[in-house]
């Protein structure tokens, strides 16, 4: 892996996390949201059914008894209890040009859904970084790649439906929160992360030998 990559479509808000507020999302946030690519009725659970999102009306059977007027209901997979979320892209070195050719059109619409301007951590500060972000709160805090399935019986807050798969997330874990919460939880370090996250750096993947890249990240709308 290259490094993590963090799209943005208000350069405020980039300039606000390098300063050092790192933002976190709840699953009950991603499972209200309409936004393109950001909304996923299925964050960190197995079902999920909301009235005033307008879902199709559904019934509950327990032990023979049928139950209506459900407002909302959760289903959840075991493992993971559902936690606050901070979401990048995991950049990996393509081994073909198939493989190079999707990563492409993958930030191609990563940029599209949430913006040009990006955040980079490269691979050798992940760990650091993770460091810091650990000191700023008691919660537990784990990262890793996310999982993509086409079975709901594998997704939670590890693994998402095989639809999301283009947006290659690597995310952030912290704590615990209610299934209902909407709240972020917002972490401020002052000393601020330019030791870490680079701010629209120009990343260039090319053979040895060649002047031609074979990929290349910008602020431009094209990845080549």
């Amino acid at each position: 892996m290259i490094g993590i990559i963090k799209f943005f479509d208000n350069e405020s808000y980039l300039d606000s996390l390098i300063a050092g507020t790192f933002y976190c999302n709840t699953p009950e946030f991603y499972r209200q949201s309409r936004l393109e690519g950001v909304s996923d009725k299925n964050e960190s659970c197995l079902f999920s059914y909301r009235r005033k999102r307008g879902d199709e009306e559904i019934t509950l059977e327990v032990n023979g008894i049928k139950i209506i007027n459900i407002p909302r209901l959760t289903a959840h997979n075991p493992g993971f209890p559902e936690a606050w979320l901070h979401c990048w892209m995991a950049l990996d070195i393509p081994d073909t040009y198939e493989e190079l050719e999707s990563l492409n059109n993958d930030i191609l619409r990563l940029k599209s859904e949430f913006g040009n301007y990006y955040a980079f951590i490269n691979f050798d500060k992940i760990t650091s970084f993770l460091n810091v972000i650990q000191t700023l709160t008691t919660f537990k805090v784990i990262l890793g790649k996310v999982a993509y399935s086409d079975k709901a019986t594998n997704c939670g807050p590890t693994c998402k439906d095989v639809s999301y798969a283009y947006q290659r997330e690597f995310r952030f874990l912290i704590g615990e929160c209610g299934i209902n919460t909407v709240d972020p939880l917002v972490l401020n370090y002052e000393e601020g992360f330019n030791e870490y996250i680079q701010k629209n750096p120009k990343i260039i993947v090319k053979l040895e030998g060649q002047n031609d890249p074979l990929f290349q990240l910008t602020t431009n709308k094209s990845t080549t």
